[in-house]
């Protein structure tokens, strides 16, 4: 999915993930993709994109195959 059609889920994201997630390129995501919150050290994997939103990925990693 594009950028411009998810979402993101406010209620459960620190503001900085939520800027970091303004500030991402318009391209192409997917369920399963982690993102680093660029406000946290790198490797942090804070964000993930979970059925076309996203979310703070509470366990920090990426979604079991």
């Amino acid at each position: 999915m594009k950028l411009y059609e998810m979402g993101i889920n406010y209620g459960g994201m620190f503001r900085c993930c939520i800027e970091t997630v303004n500030q991402l390129p318009d391209v192409e995501y997917n369920d399963g993709d982690v993102i680093d919150c660029k406000f946290e050290p790198e490797g942090n994997k804070a964000i993930i994109v979970k059925d076309g939103v996203f979310g703070w990925n509470v366990d920090g990693r990426e979604l079991p195959e």
